[in-house]
C-alpha cells in the first residue's frame, strides 16, 4: 500500500512493533514506517474500541498516538 517508488535499493532498520520485528526504510517517521509494512491499526477508540489508523501524518491528532519505549508519542 505505501511502497517507494524509487527503483534505488533503500537502506532498512529492523525494529520491533508488538513484540513483533519489522523490517523498515531507514529514515522514515514511525507511522510511514508501519504503513509501508502493513501495519495500518495504531490503536483503539476508548469509547467505541474501533480500530484507527494514522489521519493527518503530521502528529498533531491522536490517531497515531503510541507508545514508543515506554514513553507515548504522537
Amino acid at each position: 500500500m505505501f511502497k517507494p517508488i524509487s527503483p534505488d535499493p533503500v537502506e532498512t532498520i529492523l525494529v520491533q512493533f508488538n513484540g513483533a520485528p519489522l523490517r523498515v526504510t531507514k529514515g522514515l517517521n514511525v507511522a510511514a514506517a508501519l504503513l509501508e509494512a502493513g501495519i495500518a491499526h495504531f490503536r483503539n477508540t476508548p469509547k467505541t474500541n474501533s480500530p484507527r489508523a494514522p489521519f493527518c501524518m503530521m502528529g498533531v491528532c491522536f490517531d497515531c498516538l503510541m507508545v514508543i519505549n515506554g514513553q507515548a508519542n504522537s
